[in-house]
């Protein structure tokens, strides 16, 4: 019976190293999508957005151009990273454009600072599965912050608990995309 439990692994996590019970999972994972609702493991290798080729050019090109790529943290105590992408502009018809093309709505509003300021609206992406799902699918086209992308997506999976490479990608990020002319 040993013998089972050392062949099978856990579709939690793929460094999970303890003996599976219900569904192929560990009792730690089975508890953990249990409770969330959900009994099937998350898909751990995320397939890029299905997008035709002129679309991911074309969000590939406001990325590059009116866009952000990096890695956002909580701090506190413990300090938890993850992967955000977005687009910041004054006109809602560029908003409205990536709703429609990635069917993702987390837009926010920005208030002026002043008279002098134009209203503003920030479409995010926070969720990792979406933020890697867009990258895969725009990569080929980035010109810009293709640095950044391929720093995201060399992330581990998210079930990995790798505090110290999500670190580095975060450090990464913050050197890339700081403002003023690049070291050479």
């Amino acid at each position: 019976m040993s013998n089972v439990t050392e062949v099978l692994k856990c579709k939690g996590a793929p460094e999970c190293k303890k003996p599976v019970k219900a569904l192929g999972l560990c009792i730690r994972h089975y508890c953990y999508f249990r409770n969330h609702g959900c009994y099937e493991p998350p898909n751990i290798d995320v397939p890029p957005l299905a997008l035709p080729p002129h679309d991911a050019a074309w969000l590939a090109a406001v990325l590059d151009c009116e866009g952000w790529i990096g890695m956002t943290y909580r701090g506190g105590s413990t300090k938890a990273y993850w992967p955000r992408i977005g687009v910041g502009n004054t006109d809602y018809r560029l908003i409205q454009r990536l709703i429609d093309l990635t069917k993702i709505t987390s837009v926010r509003y920005v208030i002026p600072k002043s008279i002098k300021h134009k209203e503003q609206w920030h479409w995010r992406v926070d969720r990792r599965d979406d933020v890697v799902a867009i990258l895969k699918s725009v990569l080929p086209y980035l010109v810009i912050k293709i640095e950044q992308a391929k720093a995201i997506l060399s992330l581990p999976n998210r079930n990995a608990k790798n505090k110290e490479a999500r670190e580095k990608v975060h450090s990464i990020c913050m050197q890339l995309n700081k403002r003023g002319p690049r070291a050479a």
